[in-house]
């Protein structure tokens, strides 16, 4: 994938997609691309919350005790809330089809948000709207 392809994709990412294209361009450059078969697991719950995910192509299934709790497809970001608090993963994540990730270590995000308010108050407007069912 090259790097113009990676800025727009962390483009279409809510909390992302008002910083400055020179951090989006240092974000593409830092961000690894993963590879991932059909039915292979990404993470398990209880695992160290090391890095977030941006679906590139395929699907995947986040789920807790074998029960689907919500899939995500091209576009979409999993994995952030052990970011947040450097806690341990709350469910495990699987692809549902071979899939191409972009992954975003822990420093990386957290530089982000330090550096960029709106990405961070754009985060928490996220954040509360998943806690509240929306």
């Amino acid at each position: 994938m090259i790097l113009i392809e990676k800025i727009l994709l962390f483009k279409k990412v809510p909390f992302l997609s008002h910083t400055s294209p020179d951090t989006l361009a240092w974000l593409a450059e830092s961000a690894e691309e993963q590879t991932v078969n059909e039915a292979e697991v990404i993470f398990e719950k209880g695992s160290e919350g090391e890095k977030m995910y941006v679906v590139v192509e395929g699907s995947v299934q986040l789920y807790n005790d074998q029960k689907t709790l919500r899939s995500f497809g091209s576009g979409d970001y999993f994995g952030l809330l052990s970011l947040l608090d450097e806690g341990k993963r709350t469910a495990s994540a699987k692809a549902n089809t071979s899939c191409i990730l972009l992954g975003i270590r822990q420093e990386i995000f957290h530089r982000i948000l330090l550096k960029h308010p709106e990405a961070m108050k754009a985060l928490l407007s996220i954040l509360a709207k998943r806690i509240r069912g929306q």
